[in-house]
């Protein structure tokens, strides 16, 4: 949710030692749930829309929502989508993997590393589904699980 990811990312890959792995864990553009604010869809709606205070106040009246804070329901939807545009920034799968690539190196995806992680004893009932599903799952209820690693030099 940086403003420059670009920037951020080139100096990650600045201090990173050649074989050194990073670990990034963090939505991108597509992801359905909000980890913020734990309401569906919110960041898909343009900065300032009353159709997205309206679907803030929808699902926070019907208990979705984090960090309520005894705000009324009006209170909490106003403050959360201007912290929401404050704070955050959502970026495209593409734009997020063109960044990593050019500053550390290609990306290999773990969601499903993250899944059975978060299932514990039950991460067997999973184990059923395909592997592209298992990561799908997790990228679009929580975000995407990724390593880089950058190039040894030789």
């Amino acid at each position: 949710h940086v403003d420059d990811l670009d920037a951020v990312v080139q100096e990650i890959g600045r201090v990173l030692k050649p074989g050194g792995i990073v670990l990034s864990l963090f939505p991108d553009a597509s992801v359905w749930r909000g980890g913020h604010s734990g309401i569906p869809f919110l960041h898909w709606y343009r900065s300032g829309s009353r159709v997205r205070l309206f679907h803030a106040m929808a699902f926070r009246a019907v208990g979705f929502g984090y960090y309520k804070e005894g705000k009324s329901i009006s209170r909490w939807s106003r403050d959360f989508c201007d912290w929401l545009d404050k704070w955050t920034r959502y970026r495209t799968y593409a734009d997020i993997r063109r960044v990593y690539e050019r500053h550390i190196g290609a990306m290999t995806h773990a969601e499903e590393r993250l899944l059975g992680a978060r299932l514990g004893k039950r991460a067997g009932l999973a184990g059923w589904l395909p592997l592209y599903v298992r990561r799908q799952v997790v990228r679009k209820l929580g975000g995407m699980v990724f390593f880089c690693e950058k190039p040894s030099s030789n």
